[in-house]
């Protein structure tokens, strides 16, 4: 999963080489883009962060709808988030 993001700031996400190739019917991609070929196009990969611990009877993990840039690396991340009380009940 790749996000495309210029200065910093995400353009659209999710993202796909597919995607790029769209983007830029005019231009030849070579199969297999390393990530400093993919960077020159601003896409970059992303990681999704693992799931925090949490208690599934009174919590649940909410990921973000977007990536954020965490020491030079874009990654989604999650959050614990307690259920409502219609949640407990379900």
């Amino acid at each position: 999963m790749y996000v495309k993001a210029t200065n910093n700031t995400v353009d659209a996400y999710p993202y796909s080489i597919e995607q790029l190739r769209v983007d830029n019917p005019s231009t030849s991609f070579p199969d297999g883009m390393s990530v400093e070929q993919l960077a020159e196009w601003d896409v970059h990969p992303v990681t999704i962060a693992a799931d925090p611990n949490y208690d599934p009877l009174t919590h649940k993990i909410q990921q973000a709808a977007e990536p954020v840039l965490v020491d030079g690396a874009w990654v989604v991340s999650k959050t614990v988030v307690t259920l409502t009380a219609e949640e407990i009940q379900d």
